[in-house]
């Protein structure tokens, strides 16, 4: 019973210290796009946009869903007293060559993918981000045998360490190489991705070597004192010892042997069945993983080149795709990680109560999961879709007048995609956790084809607002399906006063233009926005009891929203009472 305890008390602990983690390291990496925008330029963010997609994508296909599979492996053969390391060095031989293979694979196709992106210097980026991709291997290798383990303190560590230098190399020689030209500035900023993925895998490498020596050296400890209880033991044991050592050390030669072949035959059987099942876990994984980067990808090929045939300047189509991919992406994903971080700490649990068949914790906790994607998610919308211009100010100055609007435009337009995306990646997360992975897959295909044929058709003829407008078309098309679909298998309606929290953010932005009109100064009007949105939001999310007696258990902050609840509820506190 204590070792079950002490486990899950680990488990819970590691899982909060990777939250965190993953929390501040997605902040750092949005965040780090802002002064990388005013360093840059838009025109030198839409080459950097251009190049990052495709490596993202080459990393996702490099890693193939590996470092998952060796997670769980790992996790379900240590609970079997089985030696785990024989899995990560299978696993790591194979992110290596992938890791190598796809590396050179970028570097080969470096003028390709810059020609069919429609900007030729591009490439000099391509081979400069390339090796990274084989340092992103081994850094996964090693969080996928760490996490296995349910030491969670180095991938959390090391999330932060990446983003930590990139953000500190990447800016430093972005800003030392800008005034030799634009390229320069990129290649600056590339630079600094590939050296913080060298930095990291250095970190976990050495990480996993003091683990092994201080296991080691435990082991050996164990073993003298063992010797030691042995020496004290009397007479009779050292002559009784001394009789049987010979006949012992023939007995433990040919028990050596035994287990020696024994080992090397259960070895040779998990290199082939074992490995069969880690593809198997690790191949959905990789689908999932991939699509994404997959339509950014996409969107790096098809967007410049249709505002060229829109009548852009190559220029002028470079930064303008900057502008959509950069500022406005950023913008949007910071709240999106802030509400997929909240929500996501609730979905391991779905896992939980649907394997002991508990049909009412799923429906509560899935239902969690997204009423908290939409109780975020509609008035982080609001607000940037409100105060569009002034955060676009404050946090772009460096922008000119001209791209200034056109980011204005494209983020009010775009500003819906906080919603539909983080509820569609709430219930692409469920998907996992009822183990329905390929519905996920399906709904994601079907977005990423409309968004291509909007992307050509709506850009071509409208421009970057026809490209804002498209990207709406994935999470919303792939929302719509997860929703029939989770529907259809688990027969669960998870949708909860939608309709209240769309009235709730509606009154929320009219008080924030109110605010918008009575304060000109950027960043006085966004910091007084934020507080008055705050304040009528929360209130009214109470008041319609968006967030209800049964929902704040399951909530951080519980001493809060519980003084929260108890003070605009009042009348059903004072019914309790009589």
């Amino acid at each position: 019973m204590r070792k079950k305890a002490k486990n899950k008390k680990r488990m819970f602990s590691g899982a909060a210290v990777l939250l965190v983690g993953s929390v501040v390291a997605k902040m750092l990496g949005a965040l780090y796009r802002i002064p990388l925008t005013n360093i840059l330029g838009a025109e030198g963010m839409g080459m950097y946009q251009l190049v990052f997609p495709v490596y993202a994508l080459f990393m996702v296909l490099a890693t193939a869903g590996i470092p998952t599979s060796l997670s769980r492996t790992v996790a379900e053969k240590r609970a079997l007293g089985e030696n785990v390391k024989k899995y990560f060095a299978v696993a790591m031989c194979a992110l290596l060559v992938l890791g190598l293979a796809f590396g050179l694979l970028m570097g080969a196709l470096s003028d390709v993918l810059a020609k069919r992106q429609g900007n030729a210097d591009t490439r000099f980026g391509f081979l400069i981000i390339a090796p990274a991709i084989t340092f992103v291997c081994v850094i996964s290798g090693f969080r996928g045998y760490f996490q296995g383990q349910m030491y969670m303190l180095p991938t959390a560590l090391s999330n932060v360490v990446e983003q930590v230098v990139k953000l500190a190399v990447g800016i430093g020689a972005s800003c030392a190489l800008a005034k030799r030209g634009v390229i320069y500035a990129v290649c600056g900023a590339l630079f600094g991705v590939t050296v913080s993925e060298i930095v990291t895998a250095a970190y976990m490498g050495a990480t996993y070597l003091f683990r092994s020596k201080k296991g080691k050296r435990e082991g050996l400890a164990a073993q003298i004192s063992l010797q030691g209880y042995d020496m004290q033991s009397g007479g009779e044991n050292d002559v009784l010892q001394g009789e049987t050592s010979v006949r012992g050390d023939k007995n433990r030669d040919n028990a050596d042997g035994r287990s020696r072949s024994a080992k090397k035959a259960r070895f040779e059987k998990v290199s082939r069945g074992e490995l069969k099942g880690m593809l198997k876990v690790a191949l959905p994984i990789a689908a999932v993983a991939a699509l994404m980067p997959l339509a950014n990808f996409f969107d790096s090929v098809i967007i410049v080149n249709m505002l060229k045939a829109f009548g852009l300047k190559q220029s002028v189509a470079t930064a303008q795709y900057g502008i959509i991919s950069g500022p406005v992406n950023s913008l949007i994903n910071m709240p999106v990680v802030a509400i997929m971080s909240l929500a996501v700490a609730v979905v391991p649990s779905v896992s939980a109560s649907r394997a002991t068949r508990d049909i009412d914790g799923v429906m509560l906790k899935s239902s969690l999961c997204v009423r908290l994607a939409y109780l975020l998610g509609i008035p982080f919308a609001f607000y940037l879709a409100v105060f569009a211009r002034n955060v676009i100010g404050a946090l772009y100055p460096a922008l000119s007048e001209q791209n200034t609007i056109v980011a204005v435009n494209v983020l009010r337009i775009s500003a819906a995609n906080v919603v539909f995306l983080s509820v569609m990646q709430i219930y692409v997360s469920l998907f996992q956790a009822v183990d329905k992975t390929k519905y996920a897959v399906f709904s994601l295909i079907a977005g990423i084809i409309v968004k291509i044929v909007l992307d050509v058709v709506l850009t071509m003829y409208i421009g970057i607002n026809g490209a804002a407008i498209a990207s709406l078309a994935l999470p919303v098309v792939a929302y719509f399906c997860t929703l029939v679909s989770y529907y259809k298998i688990c027969g669960l309606r998870l949708e909860k006063n939608v309709g209240l929290n769309l009235l709730s953010g509606v009154i929320m932005a009219l008080c924030g233009i109110a605010v918008g009109s009575l304060i000109k100064n950027d960043v006085a009007s966004l910091a007084v926005g934020f507080a008055v949105c705050a304040v009528v939001y929360v209130w009214l999310a109470f008041l319609f009891n968006l967030v209800g007696k049964d929902d704040i258990p399951h909530l951080p902050l519980k001493k809060l929203l519980w003084a929260l609840h108890r003070t605009i509820r009042f009348w059903e506190y004072n019914n309790e009472t009589r």
